[in-house]
């Protein structure tokens, strides 16, 4: 039969079209568990910083996290450093409002590019006035929120679905110049 000879040809043509597959790549993950955003403290309690990594390892001798409290931006080194995820306690703050903000560097104090980073407002005592900067989590323009992935590659539609289409469109094509 005419029609099966040229489909198998197609088809076979097809197959030779490369197909590429969405591979998830991750990253990693920087998370202020504590204290929460807008969260207020009472006066005179001390302050407790709770935070996560993801997909990543912090080490003496390796990457590891810096972090600020009211700082106008992200000065290495005026930044304390942090190799566990264990809790930081910042003593009692004044009264007023205050940010935390973290950032995962590698073991020469190089931030990532793009940076991970996260940032918390919160308030201390009843007189506090929130006006301190928006929180910052990003990481190749995705939300660096719990798990997150970002994907890269070409998401394609599975190879039989494809060759069930060209061999479709083939035979529809055949039969009309036929």
């Amino acid at each position: 039969m005419r029609i099966s000879t040229n489909v198998l040809f197609l088809s076979c043509l097809f197959l030779l079209v490369p197909v590429r597959v969405a591979s998830a790549q991750v990253y990693p993950v920087l998370t202020i568990l504590e204290p929460e955003e807008g969260q207020a403290h009472a006066s005179g309690t001390e302050v407790v910083v709770r935070f996560s990594v993801q997909n990543f390892s912090l080490r003496e001798d390796g990457g590891h996290v810096h972090m600020w409290v009211d700082a106008n931006g992200f000065v290495h080194n005026e930044a304390r450093e942090f190799f566990s995820q264990d809790a930081v306690n910042l003593g009692v703050l004044s009264e007023g409002a205050h940010n935390v903000k973290l950032e995962l560097t590698t073991e020469n104090h190089i931030s990532f590019n793009p940076p991970i980073r996260a940032s918390v407002n919160f308030q201390v005592g009843e007189s506090a006035v929130s006006s301190v900067a928006e929180p910052t989590n990003t990481a190749r323009g995705v939300s660096l929120q719990k798990n997150n992935l970002t994907l890269v590659g070409t998401i394609a539609i599975g190879a039989g679905a494809l060759f069930l289409a060209a061999v479709f469109l083939a035979a529809k094509f055949i039969k009309k110049a036929s």
